[in-house]
């Protein structure tokens, strides 16, 4: 077993941070690599990524085609929101592990600590004994292309620029509108302000017609069985759940997740 690790800091607050690197996308440019998620664990969570969630990954964009046999089977292994999250890649011959920490740094960045671990499945001990430099060597390089990165996933997020790390407050209120009650998410809404903002018992205690997301910048993926219950809860009732306001983010997170199709766009 090898491994290697490195740190980088990050002139962006760990939400932005963290919404950025704990994300299985369709597809992720920055690494050229497609993901499909093939199990979220515990049904009662379907729709949020954690710790048991089980995911293929192919180079290139998949664009819709079957997934190849080729394609590497992975596993969410670590999850604490907000704070850390360890994957493990199972190829033919190897295992990978990759884990990464976030921590806050003073001024409002964020410290990235990428380990990776790699473990031969099939070789003698002779073999690994003369390979052991290369192996030492490739790890190494693996832990510092990840590092190296880091800034592109962030502004691929769009949530700021170099140098700026100031974060949107989270807040939540429920108004009355013509259509009925309707549910505003604004700023970075964090797993943390999930429970401050007590949108479950918003969700379920008010008849929300339409959530309105145009103004929300970040959702921790911990609000995402709230959402999907309430939309069951809204198809139950013989009505859509409504999801207002332009926000691409927002919807590639539900899409990902494979919860598009029990939300109605209203842009």
């Amino acid at each position: 077993m090898t491994t290697a690790s490195g740190t980088r800091e990050l002139p962006f607050a760990r939400p932005i941070v963290w919404a950025a690197l704990a994300a299985l996308p369709p597809y992720c440019p920055v690494c050229d690599v497609s993901y499909v998620c093939t199990e979220t664990g515990d049904e009662e969570e379907a729709g949020a990524i954690g710790e048991g969630t089980t995911f293929v990954c192919v180079r290139g964009r998949l664009d819709g085609s079957p997934v190849p046999a080729n394609a590497v089977d992975g596993e969410v292994v670590e999850w604490t929101a907000e704070r850390s999250i360890g994957t493990r890649l199972e190829l033919a011959t190897e295992t990978w592990q990759t884990r990464v920490e976030l921590s806050d740094v003073a001024g409002g960045s964020t410290q990235v600590t990428v380990t990776v671990t790699h473990e031969p499945k099939r070789s003698g001990w002779l073999r690994r004994t003369v390979r052991r430099k290369a192996t030492e060597r490739m790890v190494r390089e693996t832990v510092d292309s990840e590092l190296d990165k880091l800034p592109d996933h962030v502004e691929r997020m769009g949530e700021g620029r170099p140098g700026s790390s100031a974060v949107a407050p989270a807040s939540a209120s429920v108004d009355e509108e013509e259509c009925g009650w309707v549910l505003h998410l604004v700023g970075t809404v964090n797993a943390t302000d999930v429970r401050r903002l007590q949108l479950q018992q918003r969700l379920e205690e008010v008849p929300i017609v339409a959530i309105d997301v145009r103004d929300l910048t970040y959702l921790d993926s911990t609000a995402l069985p709230a959402l999907a219950r309430w939309a069951r809860r809204s198809s139950q009732a013989g009505r859509q759940a409504v999801i207002r306001g332009v926000n691409p983010d927002f919807d590639q997170m539900l899409n990902v997740m494979g919860l598009t199709s029990g939300f109605l766009r209203d842009d």
